[in-house]
């Protein structure tokens, strides 16, 4: 399907780059399971493999398998930029 509003179609890249990044994100804390965890705004680290952690990461499995993929795809060749 063609998106002819180029409006829309930012939307949907910006839409489409904000879930990929949050994905990276949280996925990030998962692949270093090994590091503590900065929640900053001066809150104290959650020291790496303590049950706090645990549950962090228990959290973002959870989070992950609901943020899930996007059910749409999008590619800027779809965009033909008429408006």
């Amino acid at each position: 399907m063609k998106i002819i509003n180029s409006e829309f179609a930012e939307f949907i890249q910006d839409l489409k780059s904000w879930h990929e990044q949050k994905v990276a994100d949280l996925q990030l804390v998962l692949d270093k399971s090994d590091a503590s965890i900065s929640l900053g705004n001066g809150l104290p680290d959650i020291e790496a493999g303590s049950d706090k952690a645990k549950g962090v990461r228990i959290g973002i499995i959870l989070a992950l398998s609901v943020l899930g993929e996007l059910p749409f795809s999008f590619d800027k060749d779809d965009d033909d930029g008429d408006q």
